[in-house]
């Protein structure tokens, strides 16, 4: 599972830096990062789930993506990973 799941996260980051979300780029970068965070959780990969929720909070949004950045965040206090923490406070609204 970890394979599937960071393999789909990792076409999800490639779609998303090519900065071509608009229509069918955009859905199938949310689709790949949704499947990631599923295969992560269901695996039990809880670091590899919070990366994947910001991954899919880059992709949505600064409004629609925080459900998953709080989500994300929580996971990282949780399990004390402070580059995570950094990585989802970096997203926050400036």
């Amino acid at each position: 599972m970890r394979v599937v799941c960071g393999r789909e996260d990792r076409s999800t980051r490639t779609r998303f830096r090519t900065r071509h979300l608009n229509g069918l780029a955009r859905a199938a970068a949310l689709a790949l990062a949704e499947s990631a965070c599923r295969h992560a959780g269901d695996s039990g990969f809880v670091r590899l789930r919070a990366m994947a929720l910001l991954v899919l909070t880059r992709i949505l949004g600064e409004e629609e993506g925080a459900a998953a950045r709080a989500r994300a965040l929580q996971i990282a206090r949780r399990i004390e990973d402070e580059e995570l923490l950094w990585r989802g406070e970096r997203l926050a609204p400036r």
